[in-house]
């Protein structure tokens, strides 16, 4: 990337901080959010998410520790 090219993308930024956090496997929950916005629905049954493509991702060990503490096996 290009000196003025990265001046441009901070211009736009805004002066603002901006914190992202990032853990290992933290892209599981970005994408099964992305999922739900996807249908339009705020929560939905691990039993669905572990029929649906998402099912891989429930697997990884981060996730499955969050999951352990969804109330009525909804996320």
């Amino acid at each position: 990337m290009k000196r003025e090219q990265v001046k441009e993308i901070l211009a736009c930024l805004g002066d603002e901080r901006r914190v992202f956090r990032y853990f290992r496997d933290r892209y599981c929950f970005d994408l099964l959010e992305f999922e739900m916005d996807r249908q339009g629905c705020e929560s939905m049954k691990v039993a669905e998410l572990k029929t649906s493509p998402m099912n891989r991702h429930l697997k990884k060990p981060v996730v499955a520790q969050a999951l352990k503490y969804c109330a009525n096996g909804m996320v």
